[in-house]
C-alpha cells in the first residue's frame, strides 16, 4: 500500500514541477460554454470551434510574460493554423485593459474576454495558462509555467497525435 500512495504522489509531484495539473476540468466540455468577444461586446459561443482541437493562451492585463508568449508563437509550424484553433482569452482586467494588452500583437486566433463560468471550468490561478483542448471541447493538458516554445510544440504534437487515434 506504501509502495502504491508513493507512486502515486511521485506522478502528481512531477506534473506539478512540470507546471501540469490534473483537474476535475477535463470533464467539462468548453465548448459548450460562451465568452465575449474582446473587439466587441458581442456573446460568441465557443461551439464554433467544435471539431478542431485548439490551444488557449490565457492572460491578464499588463502581463509581461503573456505579451511575450503570445509574441513566440511565430515558432510555430506554418501549417498549424490549419490543423488547430488558437484562443487568446483576457482574464481580470476591463475589457480596455485587455485591449491593450492585445495591441500590437499578430494574433489570429479567437480573441475573448472570460467568463466567471469559464474562469471556473479552467480552475485560473494565474497567466500565462496554456490550455490545449479536444476537438469535442475538453482539456488535454494545461500548463501554468515555464513555458517555452518546444514545450508549446511538444503538446500541440502530442495533442494532434490523440486527435488522429
Amino acid at each position: 500500500m506504501l509502495i502504491f500512495v508513493s507512486t502515486v504522489m511521485s506522478f502528481f509531484l512531477a506534473q506539478a514541477q512540470n507546471g501540469q495539473t490534473a483537474s476535475h476540468s477535463d470533464k467539462i466540455n468548453l465548448y459548450e460554454l460562451s465568452a465575449e468577444a474582446l473587439d466587441t461586446y458581442e456573446k460568441v459561443s465557443l461551439g464554433s470551434l467544435k471539431g478542431k482541437p485548439s490551444f488557449w493562451v490565457l492572460f491578464q492585463p499588463d502581463c509581461q510574460s503573456c505579451k511575450k508568449l503570445m509574441a513566440d508563437l511565430s515558432c510555430l509550424p506554418k501549417d498549424s493554423e490549419t490543423r488547430l484553433s488558437s484562443v487568446a482569452m483576457g482574464f481580470w482586467g476591463t475589457k480596455d485593459q485587455l485591449q491593450k494588452t492585445m495591441r500590437g500583437l499578430s494574433w489570429k486566433g479567437l480573441k475573448l474576454v472570460s467568463t466567471k463560468q469559464i474562469e471556473d471550468a479552467v480552475q485560473l490561478k494565474n497567466t500565462p495558462t496554456l490550455l490545449f483542448v479536444s476537438s469535442k471541447g475538453f482539456i488535454k493538458n494545461k500548463i501554468t509555467h515555464r513555458i517555452d516554445c518546444q514545450l508549446l510544440k511538444n503538446n500541440i504534437n502530442e495533442l494532434l497525435t490523440q486527435e488522429k487515434k
